[in-house]
């Protein structure tokens, strides 16, 4: 089953910098999930959960800690595909005109920040989701679960029950290869 646009900008809000409606966010997407994807809604609801319990700064300090001075456990999936290098360069030009056309804000962060993604992908017509789904979501979202696997912190879990909420039970996602991942992206 896919995800509905609604759930994708709820999921995004969630993976941003906490802001003082992450938690009602989070907890409807948590209610969106619940029926077919319990392990995403069990972390949406843990999320909600740690942020109106957190003390003042807490939450925002721990996202910081946990995606912004680590570059292993970043969200741009870009970076854990290709690194700094061409190739994500290249997948950088191609997503910015995706984000064009579908009408969706980068807010300030670069076209492969998972936030983003997740709305673009919400925006796609069929054919063109599953294409960024499997291009470059689920293989960057994969590594940064694995460099978030041994974390205990709120949006470790979501982030590591994301790829499997992302994939349609219907669909074989195959691994692609790397050198054509940037390329694919040029989805128009």
């Amino acid at each position: 089953m896919a995800l509905d646009r609604s759930t994708l900008d709820e999921l995004a809000a969630c993976l941003e910098y906490p802001e003082a409606t992450t938690a009602a966010r989070a907890r409807r997407a948590a209610d969106s999930l619940a029926s077919f994807h319990p392990e995403a809604a069990a972390a949406l609801w843990n999320l909600a959960v740690y942020l109106e319990r957190a003390a003042c700064g807490e939450a925002e300090e721990r996202y910081t800690a946990l995606f912004d001075v680590n570059p292993v456990c970043t969200l741009h999936v870009g970076y854990h595909l290709f690194g700094e290098s061409y190739a994500r360069g290249e997948l950088l030009a191609g997503l910015a005109g995706e984000l064009r056309r579908a009408d969706v804000s980068m807010n300030g962060d670069l076209p492969d920040f998972v936030p983003v993604l997740l709305r673009l992908l919400g925006r796609l017509a069929p054919d063109d989701a599953r294409m960024l789904r499997e291009t470059a979501l689920l293989p960057g979202l994969r590594k940064i679960a694995e460099a978030l696997a041994a974390s205990n912190d709120p949006w470790s879990r979501l982030a590591c029950t994301l790829p499997e909420a992302l994939t349609e039970s219907d669909d074989v996602i195959e691994e692609p290869r790397l050198d054509s991942t940037a390329a694919a992206l040029s989805l128009r």
